[in-house]
């Protein structure tokens, strides 16, 4: 008999707790700004970036760190040219952390992107501005976009699942554009 007591209130107790994450999730949800959900999907969208360039160097000044490298924008996320392609995952690469927080110079960045890639993709990316002069999206297409986002991070794992890695810049190139087209932000 005692047992079932201590059950019915472990039981009790663990409802109580759900309902009370539930609460919290719905509050936080709430009062969730636009801004919130774009730092959600640059979070993914950061976390994509590494997924595809893991085992890569670092863009700007080909180190051999593999510890501390980030999601570094060519094109700068804050307000100018930068914001409307912040999500595009042509305009993030693999960087490390002393260089993409620094930003030393961008030079550095350039000269990477056409060792790496050669002129051609350098300049789709470097014109990617152009093309891309405005992104406003709703908080509903931001969470679409966020959703997206995951999905298409089960994407490259399965893409990678029987490549060797570091991936080759090619590869990296083409997912890329495949996960920019899933992610629907850019069409």
């Amino acid at each position: 008999m005692n047992c079932a007591i201590e059950l019915s209130k472990i039981i009790v107790t663990k409802q109580r707790n759900q309902n009370k994450r539930l609460e919290r999730e719905k509050l936080k949800e709430s009062i969730k700004r636009s801004k919130d959900y774009r730092n959600d999907l640059q979070r993914k969208i950061n976390t994509l970036v590494r997924s595809i360039d893991e085992g890569c160097k670092c863009i700007s000044i080909d180190c051999n760190e593999t510890t501390h490298m980030e999601a570094g924008h060519f094109r700068a996320v804050g307000a100018g040219i930068g914001s409307p392609i912040r999500f595009n995952l042509l305009n993030i690469f693999l960087e490390c952390k002393s260089c993409n927080k620094f930003k030393g110079s961008k030079y550095s960045y350039y000269d990477g992107l056409i060792e790496t890639f050669g002129n051609d993709i350098f300049q789709v990316i470097h014109d990617l501005p152009t093309i891309w002069k405005e992104l406003k999206l709703n908080i509903e297409e931001l969470k679409e976009a966020s959703k997206n986002a995951t999905e298409c991070l089960k994407f490259v794992k399965a893409f990678k699942s029987d490549k060797q890695l570091p991936l080759n810049n090619s590869d990296r190139i083409s997912l890329r554009v495949q996960v920019n087209e899933l992610m629907g932000i850019y069409k």
